[in-house]
């Protein structure tokens, strides 16, 4: 597998710091999120948390809604984002606070879970799904 730690973190600022996670487990986190209990989980290729590192992250849950975001060095990012959706439209979305997020941001369950599942076990994006770059030098 090649994701070896997953970090949760919580709306009291509780956070558990799991190494060699099953993939049973980051389901069981991940049904778990709720936009505010638990509304942040981070999943890493090493035990160590390296700055500016690979990362995924995914946040939300409310209402089985989800943001989802594989971080590459700390220069660029993949947003996953849903093709049917407008990227014009903005929409508040909860997870920790309100913010407002584009339209197209915002997925579901079974498109996170797959998401996460190919980069669980790849370290891949998985490309039947639809991802946008994006460069902090944009």
């Amino acid at each position: 597998m090649y994701v070896k730690r997953i970090w949760v973190e919580t709306e009291d600022g509780i956070e558990e710091d799991i190494t060699y996670p099953s993939w049973e487990k980051i389901i069981l986190y991940l049904k778990m999120m709720n936009g505010c209990s638990k509304h942040m989980m981070f999943l890493y290729p090493d035990v160590n948390e390296i700055e500016d590192s690979e990362f995924m992250s995914v946040c939300g849950g409310e209402n089985n809604t989800f943001i989802c975001t594989l971080h590459n060095d700390g220069t660029d990012s993949n947003k996953l984002v849903n093709a049917d959706e407008s990227s014009k439209e903005t929409v508040m979305f909860y997870s920790g606070q309100t913010s407002g997020k584009s339209k197209d941001r915002i997925v579901d369950f079974e498109m996170v879970l797959k998401a996460i599942k190919t980069y669980v076990e790849t370290g891949q994006l998985d490309r039947t799904l639809t991802w946008r770059n994006y460069s902090q030098d944009n």
